[in-house]
């Protein structure tokens, strides 16, 4: 575990979507530190707030001068000026398992068309992947890309997590590789990242029942990010009853 996780655990800081070893590694980030203060660094950001053992949350020291990216919950630093970054949504994995009552109506309804259109699909764990297994994420992985309409943030990151993810859960359905659904973790919550997968109606609702439903088990929360100004990805976010929305905002010397 990164020097930042292990301050961050043992101040039992609640930490955001960007807060994990993988991700740390696949975005190349710059861990730093200096007088016991650390934080991670790219392109003149700080991605996360600095934090110390030795000082509270929200104190910044004198010789720190850098944007913060992204913060995290209870993070009000004195002389900093915040501007709103994105929504972080959390939900609990152990609703999935039912789905009762009317809040869950669309998504039950939605998550149930594809499997019974699609009778005997198999959901298993990608790992030690053969060379047809990650030609066959790469695949779909490239049919996604083109079927988006919208620009793709973080896309080396993304081509990283397809290539070398450690944690990947494929769908298959007469032996052929319809999707794929990829996450980290912390030592608090297990993070979404990426689902990938064909352009069939109803599928993406699915992988993502799966894909929650599957890792009730592990007895964490998911922190699933937020919605890049998307507004169809908010309603579909929504719609999947999360227990909290965050305001995730960045913070700056200077008022914007």
């Amino acid at each position: 575990m990164t020097e930042y996780l292990k301050i961050a655990e043992r101040k039992n800081l609640l930490p955001n979507f960007w807060m994990s070893e993988e991700y740390f590694q696949k975005a190349e980030l710059q861990e730093m530190s200096w007088e016991g203060w650390v934080w991670w660094e790219e392109d003149g950001w700080a991605v996360v707030p600095p934090i110390s053992l030795n000082h509270p949350l929200g104190e910044i020291p004198s010789y720190f001068s850098l944007p913060i990216w992204s913060d995290f919950p209870e993070f009000k630093p004195h002389f900093l000026f915040s501007e709103f970054l994105d929504y972080e949504y959390i939900y609990d994995p152990k609703h999935f398992e039912n789905m009762e009552g009317g809040k869950w109506k669309i998504f039950r309804k939605n998550s149930r068309k594809w499997p019974r259109e699609n009778p005997g699909s198999t959901y298993i764990f990608m790992k030690n992947k053969s060379p047809f297994q990650q030609r066959e994420i790469n695949k779909v992985g490239i049919q996604w890309l083109q079927q988006s309409q919208e620009d793709i943030q973080d896309g080396e990151v993304l081509l990283k997590y397809i290539w070398e993810g450690k944690n990947q859960k494929g769908l298959y359905v007469k032996d052929q590789l319809v999707g794929v659904n990829i996450w980290d973790e912390n030592y608090y919550y297990i993070n979404f990242r990426f689902c990938i997968c064909n352009p069939e109606p109803f599928l993406s609702e699915y992988m993502r029942f799966l894909f929650y439903s599957d890792i009730a088990h592990k007895n964490k929360l998911v922190n699933d990010g937020g919605v890049l100004d998307k507004e169809s990805l908010k309603k579909f976010k929504d719609k999947l009853n999360p227990i909290s929305i965050r305001k995730v905002k960045s913070w700056k010397r200077e008022e914007s």
